[in-house]
């Protein structure tokens, strides 16, 4: 094999000319689909971390609502509600939300009993072992990240079951036994 300069020397024929400008057309066709996409997952990740949310407020208030009633910070006994009172399942609710950020304009929380007699609507008329089921929900646009909703759900829910706490009813016999 023979190796002479010849062989070496570059054939200016053979020399592509510059092709500029071709990243900058590229980078302009590919670059609203990546926006798509990062706007995408951002949207779908803020949805995840508001349904973890919406689901810690349900678990929050049902364990509210489980007890049935609270001794206050007076000494008294308190009835849980669910919407009156201090302090009231959906108002517990809603400041689990408001401490994650979220806007809680028109949120909904919903209690009844799924066990027993269905047709008392407060906790504190809860008997022991009773279930019952707490649900929250918001608007979408209260969390959404984007202005326009193409392909948006409406509203984001949560809901739990739990079990009632409440103490079983007992008397005190007041009369001090003699001997």
């Amino acid at each position: 094999m023979n190796l002479s300069e010849e062989s070496f020397m570059v054939n200016a024929s053979n020399i592509k000319p510059p092709r500029k400008g071709v990243a900058a057309v590229e980078l302009a066709v590919a670059l609203p689909f990546l926006l798509t996409l990062l706007i995408g997952i951002l949207e779908v990740s803020k949805m995840i971390q508001v349904q973890i949310v919406l689901h810690q407020a349900c678990r929050e208030a049902g364990r509210l609502a489980a007890q049935g009633q609270i001794i206050n910070s007076i000494g008294e006994h308190t009835l849980i509600r669910v919407n009156s009172g201090n302090p009231s399942v959906s108002d517990f609710a809603r400041n689990v939300l408001q401490r994650a950020g979220i806007n809680t304009a028109n949120c909904t929380v919903s209690f009844r009993f799924t066990t027993g007699n269905t047709a008392n609507t407060e906790p504190y008329q809860a008997t022991k072992g009773q279930e019952f089921s707490i649900s929250v929900s918001i608007p979408y646009s209260n969390v959404s990240l984007l202005l326009f909703q193409w392909f948006s759900p409406t509203t984001l829910s949560a809901s739990t079951s739990m079990v009632s706490l409440v103490d079983d009813t007992f008397t005190i016999d007041s009369n001090i036994p003699g001997y």
